[in-house]
């Protein structure tokens, strides 16, 4: 989620640990062992999450990335559809929270 757009009025990048981005997201990365078509992995996902005017349930949208191999025809086309959505969302307020993930998942055949 580093690509996010940001104004120069707004908080710095977010640190690997997490931090803030643009548009008002709070940013940070979990990273975890998982079982992959390749065995046992470390995979990250990253979390972006944009607090509502409400308490009403937030919006979670997730796209995972996808690897970089032989047969992949849209490689990260989610987090270039995340990236667009932090932007649209960035310029209003919403009642709900949303929160964007964009997930690993060690796919490397």
């Amino acid at each position: 989620m580093k690509a996010i757009r940001r104004s120069p009025r707004t908080s710095p990048a977010p640190s690997r640990a997490g931090g803030t981005a643009g548009g008002g997201f709070s940013v940070r990365s979990v990273r975890f062992t998982g079982q992959t078509i390749d065995g046992e992995r470390s995979l990250t996902n990253v979390i972006a999450q944009r607090p509502g005017s409400t308490n009403a349930t937030p919006i979670v949208i997730l796209a995972h990335r996808d690897a970089a191999a032989r047969g992949a025809r849209a490689e990260l086309s989610g987090t270039a559809a995340l990236l667009e959505l932090a932007h649209v969302f960035a310029g209003r307020e919403t009642k709900r929270t949303i929160i964007l993930v964009s997930s690993s998942g060690g796919q490397r055949r």
